[in-house]
């Protein structure tokens, strides 16, 4: 019976190891991606001449602007295209240009008051944003200092995506394909740990799997009121209500004091612990 009892044990702590080795080896190997195609991202863009050709040679007409510049900005180039209806801005400036992409993305959603389709990626220093409306097509791309805006008619969106990817302001899609990777491997985890902790609960399984139900039953299962759900949605009462649950989630399953604080600064590593021992519920 002993023997049984161990060989029992040791089979939840070689699963707890190798779930938090596999976590391990993809954090490090995100460590490693992130370094690796840090540089590839930001420093592979054209300089102010190469621009300027590639621009002219696709019938655009570089425009003089009169008014006067902000000081930070290095260069600033402006063409238009009459045929296409398009507009181009490339600017460069000193250090970081998240103020002027901000100020020109708040820019974009005005212009595009009402009904539009919205496409946002942030990975690193680098930014994209796409607004397109029934008529109008924006696109905005920062990559370390320098800002590429491209404004023109829906009807030219294929057009205006090319010369994104043409002057190298498109992110590489092997980085797009790493992170929804492991962000599906999160999420799967996540309904995973839910649907095992129920389950010891002597509750349903495929709970886990319903968004924000889920999160409904795990409050009901804590505190034995759901309703206590919306103490999530109010600002700063949220967060200390997020300590209180990983704390009472790990008192309800036997824990020790010291295991239900270590729970309140790192619930997501405590709750696998609680999905896989042979810790038992208590009502």
């Amino acid at each position: 019976m002993t023997m049984n009892f161990e060989s029992f044990q040791n089979k939840k702590s070689k699963k707890i190891l190798i779930l938090f080795s596999i976590e391990v080896f993809l954090i490090a190997f995100l460590l490693v991606f992130s370094i690796v195609n840090y540089h590839k991202i930001l420093d592979n863009e054209a300089d102010i001449n190469e621009i300027q050709e590639y621009i002219t040679n696709h019938g655009y007409e570089i425009k003089n602007i009169d008014t006067e510049l902000d000081s930070n900005i290095i260069n600033y180039l402006f063409a238009t295209n009459s045929e296409l209806n398009t507009g181009i801005h490339y600017i460069v400036v000193q250090n970081s240009a998240s103020n002027f992409y901000h100020h020109i993305e708040k820019k974009l959603e005005s212009y595009a008051n009402g009904t539009f389709f919205k496409k946002w990626v942030s990975i690193f220093d680098y930014r994209y944003y796409a607004i397109e409306t029934n008529l109008q097509y924006y696109v905005l791309a920062k990559k370390g200092n320098t800002i590429l805006s491209i404004m023109g008619s829906s009807q030219n969106k294929n057009k205006i995506n090319e010369i994104i990817s043409d002057l190298k302001f498109n992110c590489p899609k092997n980085i797009y394909s790493i992170f929804e990777f492991i962000g599906i491997f999160i999420l799967i985890l996540i309904v995973t740990i839910l649907w095992k902790i129920f389950v010891k609960a002597g509750r349903k399984g495929w709970l886990a799997l319903i968004p924000f139900y889920n999160c409904y039953c795990l409050v009901k299962l804590i505190f034995n009121k759901g309703w206590y759900i919306l103490f999530l949605i109010i600002p700063f009462v949220n967060f200390i209500f997020i300590l209180m649950l990983s704390y009472q989630l790990a008192r309800k399953f036997g824990k020790s004091n010291c295991f239900a604080i270590f729970s309140m600064l790192f619930p997501y590593i405590t709750m696998q612990i609680i999905a896989f021992d042979d810790s038992i519920y208590r009502e």
